[in-house]
């Protein structure tokens, strides 16, 4: 029977000094995110706060809610 060939293993990281030059090239999401909300108007955050919160919290607030749990949960999903 024919031995197998064992396959060259290949390094970890060719390159380890190209990751690091890769890795500090442009601005963390901090800094981005923190930017972003300087450039914004007080009223325009808080639009997005509300919208943010409606889409959170709004489905607790519709009246057929209750409906649509019972229905799922007579039909046993949750």
């Amino acid at each position: 029977m024919a031995k197998k060939r064992a396959r060259a293993k290949r390094p970890a990281d060719v390159n380890p000094l190209g990751r690091e030059s890769t890795m500090d090239a442009g601005p963390s999401k901090d800094e981005v995110s923190r930017a972003r909300a300087k450039a914004l108007t007080k009223e325009r955050r808080s639009a997005i706060a509300k919208a943010a919160a409606k889409k959170r919290w709004g489905a607790k607030k519709d009246p057929d809610y209750n409906k649509r749990i019972a229905a799922l949960i007579a039909t046993q999903i949750i």
